[in-house]
């Protein structure tokens, strides 16, 4: 009778002291998402909404721009970006003779520099 009751001490014992949490025990699962999806890009829906936040302050006709070109239609981006300085000027690190863009702006991200640079590589298409 002793010895049966020391084991279910010993078990109880045990027993009562598990950790439950669940949050320690079943953590949440760890989600990777590409939030720059470059598969698909259109100048409607990824590149324009860039270019008239970051470039179009400077990069217009009839306002106060002081950058050269006009980006406020597709084709005056698609000038820059047959010519190459697109991509050049956003991917430039700013020297004494030249600045990055968007001037006096943080570089653009990266995400944005990709859709930009795989938009040119596909043609740089009106779509």
């Amino acid at each position: 009778m002793k010895k049966g009751l020391i084991i279910c001490c010993i078990v109880g014992l045990f027993s009562s002291c598990y950790n439950d949490k669940g949050d320690k025990l079943y953590p949440a699962p760890i989600i990777i998402t590409n939030s720059c999806d470059t598969t698909t890009i259109t100048y409607a829906h990824d590149i324009a909404p860039i270019i008239n936040t970051y470039c179009n302050n400077c990069h217009n006709t009839g306002g106060s721009g002081a950058g050269f070109g006009d980006f406020s239609t597709c084709a005056g981006v698609q000038t820059v970006a047959n010519n190459g300085s697109l991509l050049t000027d956003i991917n430039f690190t700013p020297t004494s003779r030249h600045q990055s863009m968007p001037q006096g702006g943080t570089k653009l991200s990266d995400c944005n520099i990709n859709k930009i640079t795989r938009w040119v590589h596909l043609g740089a298409q009106n779509n």
